[in-house]
């Protein structure tokens, strides 16, 4: 309960961070992409299906796996786990998050950064709990998936 409850304050403050801090920071020096999202224009419910499917497995748990549970530990192995090695890991999994998506163009890499670095601090204040990171990514990619669906998202 706790664990779902912690991931949705996170998936909250990472889409408030975007939407009113990172996007508007970046807005007069980087643009996203043309087309870089694969989900727009998605208007049939089994693709929306097929989607969630994606964002649940490949985005929520794989990258979580990935540049949370393997990477920030590999890096924080470095430094004995201090707490200055496990910023440092932090910073580097979630600016190595940002590059994996220099599809979306140089402001999709600043905002994944910052939800990199909100989904593993996260993971981190929950004595790495990795279904907090996962939830909160699952729950923050939905949300974007339900906005393009509905026609919130432009």
């Amino acid at each position: 309960m706790w664990t779902a409850l912690i991931a949705l304050a996170a998936m909250i403050v990472q889409q408030g961070f975007g939407q009113f801090v990172v996007d508007p920071l970046m807005r007069p020096f980087y643009r996203y992409s043309a087309g870089a999202d694969p989900m727009a224009g998605i208007h049939r419910f089994g693709e929306l299906l097929r989607w969630l499917g994606v964002i649940w497995t490949y985005a929520a748990v794989g990258e979580e796996l990935g540049y949370r549970r393997y990477l920030l530990n590999r890096v924080a192995d470095l430094g004995g786990h201090s707490p200055l090695a496990l910023l440092v890991g932090l910073l580097l999994s979630s600016a190595l998050f940002g590059c994996a998506h220099w599809y979306q163009g140089p402001a999709g890499v600043v905002s994944a950064m910052a939800s990199g670095l909100v989904f593993g601090a996260a993971y981190l204040l929950t004595g790495k709990n990795l279904w907090t990171s996962i939830l909160a990514h699952g729950m923050s990619d939905s949300v974007a998936l339900f906005a393009v669906y509905f026609g919130f998202a432009g």
